[in-house]
């Protein structure tokens, strides 16, 4: 049967079973992230050599990442105990660094809120999903501190990526990386959305007030991944979104230039 035939029967059989087949090249922005960045990156022309997994739970992308880039060096923040020290134990035997504190814009003690599952922990009382499905949670303390200062005292210069998943707190974190950001030494930031403005009574969850934050700093969005949606009663949604700094586009054509002039 000729190669084309085959690739046609595969592709029907697939699509009859719920699947769809692409060329990884020719697949879509905005429907796996790490592919998403490594394609940029390879593009570009630098590798994923750094990422930083703020609000990392048990490790569920900690380990996606290592599995996508197993010679990237990951740093995990989980402030919760019992769930830090499932995070620790999971990440063990991997390329990967665990840290028992919150990123935030400020360093210090602050309030942890818990809840029935703690994927939902946060900063503040008011997340776009504990007031959504009204959860009450109850505070513990912990310790807090920025990127800026995490980076300076262990010595980290370049973030690659840079994922935040912290429950309506994702602009505190990026706050916390001004001089990061400034010094253009972030590279991709991924970061959980609810809604696109701000919705009164909820803290954080909305992308424009993040985009406007880093637009300054020259990012530029690169496309949304939806998680979940809720249609039953008051519609709710968890989505993330991809920026990438301009800078590395920029550099990479330069260089790209510069290569042309000597060929010629």
């Amino acid at each position: 049967m000729p190669i084309l035939s085959i690739r046609s029967a595969v592709k029907s059989l697939a699509h009859r079973c719920g699947f769809q087949i692409s060329r990884i090249s020719n697949t879509p922005f905005g429907r796996d992230v790490w592919a998403d960045i490594a394609r940029l990156s390879e593009c570009w022309g630098f590798p994923v050599n750094c990422v930083f997994d703020v609000g990392a739970n048990i490790g569920q992308t900690s380990l996606t990442v290592l599995a996508r880039f197993p010679n990237t060096k990951v740093y995990s923040f989980e402030p919760h105990p019992d769930t830090f020290r499932r995070l620790a134990e999971g990440l063990k035997d991997q390329h990967a660094q665990v840290f028992n504190i919150a990123l935030s814009d400020k360093s210090g003690e602050a309030e942890l809120f818990t809840y029935d599952t703690d994927m939902i922990n946060s900063l503040t009382p008011t997340s776009a999903f504990a007031v959504r499905f009204r959860k009450t949670g109850k505070s513990i303390p912990i310790i807090t501190s920025t990127i800026d200062e995490f980076c300076s005292s262990c010595g980290v210069r370049t973030i690659d990526v840079l994922k935040v998943d912290t429950e309506g707190c994702d602009l505190k974190v990026l706050k916390g990386a001004a001089g990061k950001l400034g010094s253009q030494e972030i590279r991709f930031i991924y970061t959980e959305f609810n809604d696109i403005l701000e919705r009164s009574g909820r803290t954080g969850g909305a992308l424009a007030p993040i985009s406007a934050f880093l637009e300054p700093f020259g990012f530029n969005f690169v496309a949304s991944y939806t998680d979940d949606v809720v249609t039953q009663g008051e519609f709710f949604a968890v989505h993330n979104a991809l920026f990438a700094a301009s800078a590395v586009a920029s550099a990479a054509a330069c260089g790209a230039q510069v290569s042309a002039r000597r060929i010629g």
